[in-house]
């Protein structure tokens, strides 16, 4: 009997911490379009999770929560971010006409509100797609263009202070809603999905250490423990992990075989504008510190051979070179956690690594220390 009773009260008590995700809406005028939210998986691949229809000009959709995340909510043809938590959302979408050249069209616009994080994913959003913005710019201006030829120093310039301002600006936004919201899912997302992109795994240790109890054991704290794990691991003072792959000739070429080198491990893209505009910098270091002991090894994130090979002619980038030509699912890029370009290991002759962002001037400041 005790025994059944105990059983009882467990699953109660599980029943008691589940929780559910509620959203309710209203879409006047709509009655009869599908609602539903999902998960983006990539651009042309979303994956649904719930759905209804609107009926008397509302919607309601309540189920078991499955993480905590970034969805989409999609009425009819309109769709907007929002996140998928255990607090009610609220949902309004509405039917705007909109003048395109004399000609009035419906416009439809979802606004979400909810918890307060709810507003911190819009202020993220936001602010990412401004720094998109200013990226686009800059790719307008600098098209078929040499930045990085002598009469285009102005030009670089301009393209260097746009990309700095930008990057600046995001971090700025970035640092006051991890800071001043420890017990936000968003803090978590921007840790785990920017921030460990850019900033040493003790840093992301120590603001993830700020965070509550209740965003650690959610999803997105769990996935950003296992994120810090795993840059723990190619953290400095750690042995940079072995690997092999093959030069543009097709020849096998092992990282371990670089040992008793200086080695900057160079992860690039013959696309990748700022890896472009390091690559000058990296020439210049390799050629004074070369014969000391010093190696590049790039691995390079491109798809197309030969875009890969007439980018490493056309910047005269003269060291090592290997990829799997498999863009973002290089294996090499996942065994090192690289998710943006340009990244940069530095390894001494003992193969560890002795810095994760030896880039501009510190790179030589680093080399000049091993390649004495």
């Amino acid at each position: 009997m005790k025994k059944f009773l105990w059983m009882g009260m467990l699953a109660f008590a599980c029943q008691a911490t589940a929780q559910n995700y509620l959203i309710e809406g209203t879409a006047t005028g709509m009655d009869g379009q599908k609602v539903y939210i999902g998960e983006a998986k990539s651009s042309k691949d979303i994956q649904m999770i719930d759905s209804t229809t609107v009926s008397g000009g509302a919607f309601r959709l309540e189920n078991k929560l499955p993480a905590v995340k970034q969805m989409y909510l999609f009425v009819g043809k309109s769709k907007q971010l929002f996140l998928l938590e255990e607090n009610p959302v609220k949902a309004v979408c509405t039917t705007e006409k909109k003048d395109f050249n004399g000609v009035a069209l419906p416009m439809q616009k979802i606004r979400i509100s909810g918890s307060k994080d709810q507003q911190l994913l819009v202020k993220m959003n936001n602010t990412l797609a401004q720094e998109m913005m200013t990226m686009m710019a800059i790719s307008f201006i600098g098209k078929g263009k040499d930045v990085n030829a002598p009469e285009n120093k102005a030009l670089a310039d301009s393209i260097t202070y746009m990309f700095t301002t930008a990057k600046q600006h995001t971090k700025s936004v970035f640092d006051s809603i991890v800071d001043n919201n420890t017990d936000s899912y968003v803090s978590a997302l921007i840790l785990k999905d920017f921030y460990a992109k850019e900033l040493p795994a003790a840093e992301i240790q120590k603001r993830y250490a700020t965070l509550s109890d209740r965003v650690k054991k959610s999803t997105l704290g769990q996935e950003l423990e296992k994120t810090i794990e795993g840059m723990l691991a190619i953290g400095v003072g750690q042995t940079a992990p072995d690997f092999t792959l093959n030069d543009p000739e097709g020849k096998p070429l092992k990282l371990s075989s670089l040992r008793g080198k200086c080695v900057l491990i160079d992860f690039w893209a013959s696309w990748c504008g700022p890896c472009l505009r390091e690559a000058p910098n990296i020439r210049k270091v390799y050629e004074k510190y070369h014969d000391k002991g010093f190696e590049v090894l790039s691995v390079s994130i491109d798809e197309k051979k030969d875009a890969w090979v007439k980018a490493i002619e056309k910047h005269q980038l003269n060291w090592l070179h290997v990829s799997s030509l498999q863009g973002w699912k290089c294996p090499v890029a996942k065994l090192y956690q690289v998710s943006g370009v340009p990244a940069m290991f530095l390894l001494d002759k003992d193969g560890k690594i002795v810095s994760t962002n030896a880039r501009g001037e510190a790179l030589e400041q680093e080399v000049s220390k091993l390649c004495k």
